[in-house]
């Protein structure tokens, strides 16, 4: 009887501890919005609303394919419905003889899918093509009414001028080959650009591409959705979200990074915890072609950014190996596989995947490893709030090593982690070490939701 009150009361001092995690964050918001005359300057409560109409609609898709093909996850499959077009588009250069337009291959691909869940609908499932409608409906009509004043771009500076804004224009205006063989950054992946393609032709649809920052603000919608489809409590559920939109939405370069923007961290932040999450948990045996599908879709991801590219494979590598699955290694690697083709028979004009310029990988002689302790210095000074958080994290991280509590799939997410600092810190020891060092902030958070996942799984430890 002794030992189960003792359980009991550790089981609700840890509750406790869990819930003042986010008080800091939640206080630090909220003396900036009071600061700002009960406002957040950097984003358009217009803007925001629009964006959660236009995640309705993103929802309510995502609810037809999840139930339809039996993916159990609502983000999961907005994030297989958006990467689908780039994965149909890109493998359709290979055979592609004349200037098909983006436009054309948006409704091919719609059509498909259409085709696709048809096989599958049950009247049940009415009700998710009703909500498509109507607030497919409600966009039209928000657009109609209210204008340039809902659609007023943010600025445009650093890699979305020269880079991200540019290429999805040329993309969203004319095709995906034109745009790869008028790559700014010859053989740079594209699908980020193209995700942002489908999004503003889903949303916005206007016939030439403008960026509007509304679609961007959808990403936020999906990260809290991504949040509350995990199998933690609602405990962990609800601090999680709290500490997600307290720290993104209070920062302004984070939100610029994240969910305001074209900046492709936006992407990969909410797409990279989502597929590695569901992957985590779907039971990697016997493959229906539903799942040979998804993980074809999936291995496009690969043509996203360096980093993440490199690290996806890596990932696809160990799961074969740990599920001793090659139809799983061979899936994860079509996007590969597939953009070697198109740069060797269609794209001649370029290289495959040149992320870095030849001559900066030459172009050093020693390592400068001071830049590491630089790099984490400024991060303390110029963003202690994130500097509060991954202290949180690592504090949770030692306790839960401290007492063996261990869970299996939370080692993918922080090998995840390590690797993307890793990788950072050997770019700007090496290649990158005359560089600016605040850039380093923006490449190792590039995957912020991963940390916000690798938080939960942590607090689920501690609380076990």
């Amino acid at each position: 009887m002794e030992f189960n009150q003792l359980f009991s009361t550790a089981k609700v001092k840890k509750e406790y501890l869990i819930i003042m995690l986010p008080i800091p964050f939640v206080l630090n918001f909220l003396y900036n919005y009071i600061q700002n005359d009960f406002s957040v300057p950097h984003l358009k409560l217009t803007n925001i609303l629009y964006a959660f109409f236009a995640f309705c609609l993103l929802c309510s898709i995502g609810q037809l394919i999840s139930h339809s093909l039996g993916l159990n996850s609502i983000s999961f499959s907005i994030v297989i419905y958006l990467i689908s077009f780039f994965a149909i588009d890109y493998t359709y250069l290979i055979f592609q003889y004349d200037d098909t337009s983006f436009s054309l291959m948006f409704y091919v691909t719609n059509i498909l899918w259409l085709l696709l869940l048809s096989r599958f609908f049950k009247k049940k499932y009415l009700i998710y093509c009703l909500n498509i409608l109507f607030t497919f409906i409600i966009l039209k009509v928000l657009n109609s009414t209210i204008g340039e004043k809902l659609f007023t771009p943010i600025e445009t500076r650093g890699d979305v001028e020269y880079f991200w804004f540019p290429m999805t224009k040329i993309l969203y205006d004319n095709n995906l080959k034109y745009a790869l063989i008028n790559n700014i950054e010859p053989g740079y992946g594209l699908m980020i650009n193209h995700v942002h393609a489908v999004l503003f032709k889903l949303t916005i649809s206007d016939p030439t591409f403008e960026f509007v920052s509304a679609v961007p603000n959808i990403f936020l919608f999906v990260s809290i959705l991504f949040i509350l489809e995990t199998r933690f409590s609602y405990l962990i559920k609800t601090v999680c979200s709290i500490m997600l939109l307290t720290i993104v939405v209070n920062s302004y370069w984070l939100s610029y990074l994240l969910i305001n923007s074209l900046m492709g961290e936006g992407v990969i932040s909410l797409f990279f915890p989502i597929i590695i999450y569901n992957l985590l948990k779907h039971k990697i045996s016997k493959y229906s072609y539903i799942d040979i599908l998804v993980f074809i879709i999936i291995g496009f991801f690969y043509l996203s950014k360096p980093f993440a590219s490199v690290i996806f494979l890596l990932i696809i590598v160990i799961f074969s190996y740990r599920h001793k699955n090659m139809r799983l290694l061979i899936l994860g690697f079509l996007g590969f596989l597939i953009n070697y083709l198109i740069y060797k028979f269609v794209i001649t004009n370029s290289y495959s995947n040149n992320y870095f310029n030849k001559t900066e990988l030459m172009d050093f002689d020693i390592l400068n490893f001071r830049n590491i302790i630089d790099i984490l210095l400024n991060l303390i000074q110029l963003d202690r709030v994130m500097s509060l958080f991954l202290f949180i994290l690592l504090t949770l991280i030692f306790i839960n090593y401290l007492f063996k509590n261990y869970i299996d799939d939370s080692i993918y997410i922080f090998f995840i982690i390590f690797i993307n600092i890793l990788l950072v810190a050997l770019l700007y020891v090496s290649f990158w070490q005359d560089r600016e060092l605040e850039s380093a902030y923006r490449y190792i958070f590039s995957i912020f939701n991963m940390y916000i996942l690798g938080l939960g799984f942590e607090l689920k430890k501690l609380n076990s």
